[in-house]
C-alpha cells in the first residue's frame, strides 16, 4: 500500500477548500448579509429598487442576501447591515493549506527545504546538502532497493540508479 495513503483526506480538504475560496472570489460582490431599513419615508419604489439591486448582487458564488423593509421601527439606523458570512474570521482557509502542507510533508517523508517551501520564520532550514544527503539515506536509498528487486525477478539487471554526485564525489577523494 502506498504511504501517501493516509494524506487522502487532507488533500482532499484542501481541494475543496480552494474550490470554496474560488467561488468566492467568483461570486464577485461578495455578499452574504441582511440590509435592513427602518425608515417610514422609504417608499414602495425604492424599498424594490432597493431589493431588486441586494437580488442581483449574487453572483454564481455561494452567498446570497437578503433585503428586509421594515417601515416604521423604533431603530437609531435608518439602514442595518448584517454580516452573514465573513470571510475574515469564519474561513479557514490559510489553516487548512497550512496543516495540508505538513501533512503532505510527512507523508512523503520530505523536508520543507528539499520541498522549495520557504521558512515562515527569520530562520533557515539549515545546511540543505546535510538535509538532502539524509533524505537519500533514510528515504531514497529504500525505495530505489524495491525497484532493484526487479531485477531479481526478471534474472537481469533492467533497473540501475547512479550514485549521487556527492558519493562519486566521496569515491573520488578516498582513491
Amino acid at each position: 500500500m502506498p504511504e501517501y495513503v493516509g494524506g487522502i483526506h487532507s488533500v482532499l480538504l484542501s481541494e475543496e477548500s480552494t474550490l470554496f475560496r474560488c467561488k468566492y472570489y467568483i461570486n464577485g460582490a461578495h455578499m452574504g448579509y441582511i440590509m435592513v431599513t427602518n425608515d417610514a419615508d422609504l417608499n414602495e419604489e425604492s424599498a424594490k429598487a432597493i431589493e431588486e439591486q441586494v437580488t442581483r448582487s449574487k453572483g454564481p458564488g455561494n452567498f446570497r442576501s437578503l433585503y428586509i423593509n421594515i417601515g416604521k421601527s423604533t431603530s437609531k439606523d435608518p439602514v442595518q447591515i448584517i454580516p452573514v458570512g465573513n470571510i475574515g474570521s469564519k474561513d479557514e482557509y490559510e489553516r487548512i493549506k497550512g496543516i495540508t502542507e505538513h501533512e503532505m510533508l510527512a507523508m512523503h517523508r520530505l523536508q520543507p527545504g528539499l520541498a522549495g517551501i520557504i521558512p515562515e520564520n527569520v530562520g533557515s532550514f539549515g545546511d540543505l546538502k546535510k538535509t538532502l544527503e539524509v533524505y537519500h539515506e533514510l528515504k531514497i536509498s529504500s525505495m530505489q532497493d524495491t525497484f532493484i528487486e526487479i531485477n531479481e525477478l526478471i534474472g537481469e539487471e533492467v533497473v540501475r540508479f547512479r550514485e549521487p554526485d556527492w558519493k562519486q564525489e566521496e569515491q573520488q577523494g578516498t582513491e
